[in-house]
């Protein structure tokens, strides 16, 4: 398994020892014409969908990218949606994902909400609901 495949394995095991199990609802892919993009996972969280990508690696741009896109390609029932971006990447500074995508969506008025953290904030948190989990977040 990559590196990635590895921390979206690690991110469901910690995930579902900290918030609980069978809340997760996996990976989410969305398509207009020839046009598409995914997420690593994703949950419900009253009418918000999170969706969630596991990022391996200093991806910022990759990750203005996703962001655009969902933006465009997102046809879930949820009116709320929401982007959670988990960094994995030791060392890695979530502030220059948040400048990235504060600035994009500024410049687009898009209406896609978002948040980042790195893996390392929820090993060191002792648990909750989804709520709290979410609140770790950064935007």
């Amino acid at each position: 398994m990559s590196g990635a495949g590895n921390n979206e394995k690690q991110f469901i095991q910690l995930f579902d020892s900290k918030v609980g199990k069978g809340i997760l609802n996996g990976k989410r892919s969305f398509k207009k014409t020839n046009v598409s993009i995914s997420v690593d996972n994703s949950l419900h969280n009253g009418n918000s969908e999170i969706l969630i990508e596991i990022d391996s690696g200093n991806m910022a741009k990759l990750l203005v990218g996703q962001y655009v896109l969902l933006n465009q390609l997102y046809t879930g029932l949820a009116r709320n949606a929401h982007f959670l971006v988990v960094h994995t990447y030791n060392g890695y500074n979530v502030q220059r994902t948040l400048n990235n995508l504060a600035l994009v969506k500024k410049l687009h008025k898009y209406d896609l909400s978002y948040s980042a953290m790195h893996i390392n904030d929820m090993h060191n948190w002792g648990g909750g609901d989804v709520g709290q989990f979410l609140q770790l977040a950064s935007t």
